[in-house]
């Protein structure tokens, strides 16, 4: 990469957005239940409590108020709340919310959608959600029952910008509750646990429209003692934050197939009680078990095998956490063949001065092509797909690139102490030129702090 060339466009752009890039918030309750809350964690590991929630939002008890949170990638909050209708005669509305923050203070906290309507007598939750490359979210949500049998009902649905609720079709669900769900391109992944005599986590993969290939398992998880969370790394491997049998680590990277065989990540905490991928770099957060005594937060390189602490501890019972993901992954890709073009970063979180930094390029074995870099986003049709890049301002071509036969490519990007700023970039690759064939890889937006 042309350093002069990424220095000039990063120290040009700015970032604007209502949570920072590289910081989290999560959600919490006490132990016993009773009202809980959010907190902001930033990149140096201190918490501060979100002041101006709505009470929806803190909730009464540890049924309801917030139960999954989720930060877009342009820092906009939203929160997957609970609902206790047991006792009631009346189905009642279970939202999710939108909150947008100045600081640490909520500035609107408002129902987005009512994703589902509870019948009565029953516990529900949402109990994840994840954004899609397109902007809409995926949504999860789950029954809790307190006796073995029947198993508690599970749901899963996407939200559109406009607010638009439509609900997957749960064709192929295994029994279980809906833990965890992860948005794979054309499909989504769903973590189901499964309490006998012991507890397992299935990993299954759906279509997101009916019409698409079947499901299939992935992978069980057997004699799970803890679980976290699901996210999909920039390059289609699964990221799974499970406790089990595996080993003695709790963070896995599993390839997003039928039948696949995980690999633990060396040096990951024991154990987990909830966790967030920032998923273009290959890097989740991590809520670690034991407490001590609080939870504490640690940021493990599922690419380099390592962990390292982010925080001694935030809260003593963290329900979910999201993080404002940097680097991060927009808008869909291009692709020409059956493979997905994909760009990401390796090397640890871009901050300024970090020399093992650097940039992960996949696409069509055999392919050449362009890194192109830009100071903004957009959505121009051009004849191999979709540019991500705003050709109206700066746009540069940062290097030549040619994909191995391994289909992917590691680019070494040392970063210079004194860079900051904000730089969009997305790969343009040719794998065939008679005829001529092209494809795009989805936008990458890195801010250098």
């Amino acid at each position: 990469m042309y350093a002069p060339t990424l220095v000039a466009l990063v120290l040009a752009a700015t970032a604007a957005a209502q949570v920072a890039p590289g910081t989290a918030i999560v959600a919490w309750k006490p132990p016993g239940g009773a009202a809980g809350g959010l907190k902001l964690v930033d990149r140096a590991g201190a918490s501060t409590d979100i002041s101006g929630l709505d009470p929806a939002t803190i909730g009464t008890s540890e049924f309801d108020g917030a139960r999954s949170v989720l930060i877009t990638d342009t820092g906009v909050l939203y929160v997957g709340l609970g609902l206790d209708n047991r006792g009631s005669r009346t189905a009642r509305p279970l939202d999710l919310r939108r909150i947008t923050l100045s600081g640490n203070a909520a500035t609107s906290d408002q129902t987005f959608a009512t994703v589902m309507v509870v019948p009565a007598n029953e516990l529900w939750h949402l109990s994840d959600v994840k954004e899609r490359p397109d902007g809409s979210l995926l949504v999860g949500a789950t029954e809790t029952v307190f006796v073995a049998n029947p198993m508690p009902q599970t749901a899963a649905f996407l939200v559109d910008s406009m607010r638009a609720v439509t609900a997957l079709s749960t064709a192929g669900f295994p029994a279980g509750s809906l833990r965890a769900v992860a948005a794979a391109g054309d499909r989504w992944v769903g973590a189901f646990e499964q309490s006998f005599f012991i507890v397992n986590l299935e990993v299954v993969s759906f279509p997101v429209l009916p019409t698409g290939p079947a499901p299939f398992q992935v992978h069980q998880f057997v004699q799970v003692s803890s679980f976290g969370g699901l996210d999909v790394d920039a390059d289609g491997t699964l990221i799974v934050c499970a406790a089990s049998r595996l080993g003695s680590g709790c963070v896995a990277r599993l390839p997003h197939a039928p039948s696949a065989t995980p690999t633990l990540v060396a040096g990951s905490p024991a154990g987990v009680e909830a966790s967030d991928a920032i998923a273009a770099a290959g890097l989740v957060a991590v809520f670690a078990l034991p407490r001590n005594p609080l939870s504490p937060l640690f940021l493990v390189d599922t690419l380099a095998g390592t962990s390292t602490p982010w925080s001694a501890g935030v809260v003593l019972n963290p329900i979910d956490i999201a993080v404002r993901r940097n680097p991060t992954n927009y808008g869909p890709a291009s692709p020409s063949g059956p493979s997905l073009p994909f760009l990401g970063t390796f090397g640890g979180l871009p901050r300024a001065g970090n020399a093992q930094f650097g940039l992960r390029i996949g696409g069509t074995p055999g392919s050449t092509g362009v890194l192109l870099a830009a100071m903004g986003r957009a959505r121009v049709p051009v004849p191999f797909g979709l540019l991500l890049l705003d050709p109206a301002r700066a746009l540069a071509v940062l290097t030549p690139v040619s994909i191995p036969a391994s289909g992917a490519l590691n680019l070494p990007v040392p970063l210079p102490a004194s860079i900051r700023g904000t730089v969009d970039l997305q790969t343009v690759l040719l794998p065939s030129f008679s005829p001529l064939i092209g494809e795009m890889s989805p936008g990458l937006e890195i801010t250098m702090q």
